[in-house]
């Protein structure tokens, strides 16, 4: 059977909150179905570069760069023969600027921008079904609390440590969204996504099963954050690096010879500060006062202890 690789890339762009996707129609006598843009490989030729030119060729489109984590490999027979076998991998791209389309006449048919539902319904073939299933979860990171609890649970080495980590992580969330709630509620203009919210909160501390309290646990936040962006959880997995404490600077890491990598860990999203804040405040499952957690950094982290203070003021002007 013969071998043939290819490249493809995945085209999205935001439009009115909505997230639209850039699908194309094949001619009939290339199958006649919706599918993204993708070709052969020239001999030689690196996969990104096979997945660019494919997609000028067939559409105009030009992009310079692909969103960092997402590689999408599918494998299979076309239907015009069965002595092919196909290698496509693919990759996501986000178009920020109108951009006009050419399609290529002798090989496309038509095209369309689709939201995810309207792209579902007029792929033909699973395998394109699976693979922006993938793109989708993977820009919205729009996963369940079922599923963040399941990945947890994956990484978990045996049921004890599952079951101390699930039921803090529970606490810091529960406390979290108990926040953001109230945020939104005194201030309207502010716009908080609580399903993030919930499931990042529940995967904050998934490092820890790798490196607990007793061991190197300035640790569980880059461990945490590799396995999250295993998952193809790049939101979650920026939650995960930089909620210790009020954050690690690069300058503390240095000074403390802390054995992480060398670069600034500070929550900078609101999301990523509230469950920071809620996690400082949450002791195994017990909430604490904020002069309790000051006390312990007082003790344990006198250099982050300013910042604690700023993160602390900042959460409770938006509370109040």
């Amino acid at each position: 059977m013969k071998q043939v690789f290819g490249g493809g890339v995945i085209v999205f762009k935001k439009e009115s909150n909505k997230t639209k996707y850039f699908l194309i129609k094949n001619l009939k006598r290339f199958g006649g179905h919706w599918s993204f843009s993708k070709g052969h490989q020239d001999k030689k030729e690196p996969i990104k570069t096979t997945a660019r030119r494919e997609l000028f060729e067939e559409t105009g489109i030009k992009i310079n760069k692909f969103i960092r984590g997402f590689e999408e490999v599918s494998n299979y027979q076309p239907s015009y023969s069965n002595k092919v076998n196909k290698t496509v991998t693919f990759f996501l791209s986000e178009l920020k600027k109108e951009t006009e389309i050419v399609i290529c006449k002798t090989e496309i048919e038509q095209y369309k921008w689709c939201t995810y539902l309207q792209a579902q319904k007029l792929f033909s073939h699973k395998r394109n079904k699976d693979i922006l299933k993938k793109a989708h979860r993977f820009i919205h990171e729009d996963i369940t609390e079922k599923q963040a609890i399941s990945i947890l649970k994956k990484y978990s080495t045996d049921k004890g440590s599952f079951e101390k980590v699930l039921k803090h992580c529970k606490t810091v969330r529960d406390f979290t969204l108990k926040i953001s709630r109230q945020i939104i509620k005194n201030n309207p203009s502010i716009k908080l996504d609580l399903k993030f919210l919930n499931t990042a909160s529940l995967l904050h501390d998934i490092g820890r099963f790798q490196y607990p309290p007793w061991k190197e646990s300035v640790k569980h936040g880059v461990a945490g954050a590799k396995v999250l962006l295993k998952e193809n959880l790049p939101r979650h997995a920026n939650v995960a690096q930089n909620h210790l404490g009020s954050g690690i600077t690069k300058q503390v890491i240095k000074n403390k010879k802390l054995p992480i990598p060398k670069k600034d860990y500070l929550p900078k999203t609101l999301e990523e500060k509230i469950i920071t804040y809620a996690d400082n405040r949450t002791f195994n499952t017990r909430i604490v006062s904020e002069k309790q957690v000051e006390r312990r950094f007082e003790l344990e982290m006198p250099e982050s202890l300013n910042r604690l203070k700023e993160l602390n003021k900042e959460i409770n002007n938006l509370i109040k």
